[in-house]
């Protein structure tokens, strides 16, 4: 929410939101005071939400993420069991 960003409310430079975004959906655009607020590029986004655990905002963060709807559709991986044999008298065992 534009609202709570820092750069809104304090009139600050931020951009922790844009930084961590590891596709590039979240960018810097021009805003007033020559500082620039974040924007969301949805076609980007893969709802991961290091955007939303960067933002330094408290209580409420600026970024939200509710996960892209595609992933609500992806089945569940099976669960895997390792059969791995373990000598215990080995100082490190794995």
């Amino acid at each position: 929410m534009k609202e709570n960003c820092v750069v809104e409310t304090e009139g600050t430079a931020c951009g922790a939101c844009s930084e961590h975004c590891p596709t590039k959906a979240v960018i810097m655009i021009p805003y007033k005071n020559n500082l620039k607020i974040p924007e969301v590029r949805n076609e980007y986004c893969v709802g991961c939400g290091a955007c939303e655990y960067a933002c330094p905002t408290t209580p409420f963060k600026a970024i939200y993420v509710e996960g892209n709807p595609v992933h609500l559709v992806a089945q569940e991986a099976p669960l895997e069991r390792l059969e791995q044999e373990v000598d215990y008298k080995e100082e490190f065992p794995f």
